[in-house]
């Protein structure tokens, strides 16, 4: 899982039991960058706005990738307040201990713009004790479309540990250089 697919994960554990035999979640989300001071400014603005403008950080080393998530006509342009009450609503109920699912490979880029990487990583490891963190210097919060060495790192470590796991891979990931960003006008 991803980001906020990690977070879905957590409320999936907090309900049901965990039928996975290998789990990995890449920079997952709890706390956004900036957490502390956005909380503050929802607060004020959420009376007066329904969404703020949306911010897109350079979160890849693969600039075409970055380019394409800037101009992608189905990536939303606005952040909805809305959703910014539901995941402090979230956070306040969720208790930062052991969710019984076991450990999960946590793989996280210390270049991540997105989530609070540094928060995110050590709470993860309490909701699932025994997890182990990756991190990858340089990586930012798209892992699955960083560009070359970093990506080859990312892939390693995922393949190493569900081998690890006993889980067989169904087929080899696409390699970097297969990947090209449609034109929309197209």
């Amino acid at each position: 899982a991803q980001s906020t697919g990690c977070a879905a994960l957590v409320e999936y554990a907090r309900r049901n039991p965990w039928p996975f035999a290998a789990t990995v979640m890449l920079a997952p989300l709890l706390h956004p960058k900036g957490w502390k001071t956005g909380r503050v400014m929802h607060t004020l603005l959420q009376r007066f706005k329904p969404s703020l403008k949306r911010k897109f950080a350079a979160n890849s080393s693969d600039l075409r990738f970055v380019d394409f998530i800037r101009t992608d006509p189905l990536q939303s342009q606005r952040l909805s307040l809305t959703w910014v009450s539901a995941l402090k609503q979230w956070l306040a109920d969720l208790p930062l201990a052991d969710l019984g699912a076991g450990p999960v490979l946590i793989v996280q880029g210390d270049a991540d713009q997105t989530v609070d990487w540094r928060y995110n990583t050590l709470a993860y490891c309490q909701l699932f004790p025994g997890s182990r963190i990756q991190m990858l210097p340089g990586a930012g919060h798209q892992l699955a479309n960083e560009a070359g060495e970093l990506r080859h790192a990312y892939l390693a470590a995922v393949t190493a540990y569900v081998q690890a796991a006993g889980v067989p891979l169904a087929a080899p990931a696409l390699r970097q250089d297969d990947y090209q960003p449609q034109d929309p006008t197209r």
